[in-house]
């Protein structure tokens, strides 16, 4: 007859489940540093200032990770309508346009398409996470 100590048996679940929770804290600064990595790296659009790039805020604690951006990412991400631009702070925008200077009261924008880099920075983070929690996983039980 085989007996089981039962005291044993829940100490040594109350470790694996440890484990397996330390594991799954230590993924998820990897999907975010993934994600903050493919949304700076993306040639979707041009950044003439850096701005936005350097608006790119990646956050986490425990089991949520979060990537923020600043700067014109709405708009990229997005796109935009066609819309007009017009002046707020002076009478006239002022630009030049084959050497010549221009000072229309407004202007008509074509507007842009969407190029949405931090959709695809989020599907990266998400594939990094999913590999990294079973990497951990795997070496938390492997382990126990």
């Amino acid at each position: 007859m085989m007996t089981l100590d039962r005291v044993a048996f829940d100490m040594s679940m109350r470790r694996l489940l440890d484990a397996i929770e330390r594991a799954g804290k230590k993924s998820v600064p990897d999907g975010v540093k993934a994600a903050w990595t493919s949304a700076e790296r993306t040639t979707l659009y041009r950044d003439r200032t850096g701005k936005t790039r350097r608006s790119l805020i990646g956050t986490w604690d425990d089991y949520k990770g979060k990537l923020r951006s600043g700067g014109a990412t709405r708009w990229i991400e997005n796109g935009t309508p066609p819309h007009e631009i017009a002046a707020r702070r002076a009478p006239t925008l002022k630009f030049q346009v084959n050497g010549q200077w221009r000072s229309p009261k407004s202007v008509q924008h074509r507007g842009t398409t969407a190029r949405p880099f931090m959709a695809e920075a989020s599907r990266v983070g998400e594939r990094a996470l999913e590999f990294s929690l079973e990497v951990n996983t795997n070496d938390a039980i492997g382990r126990h």
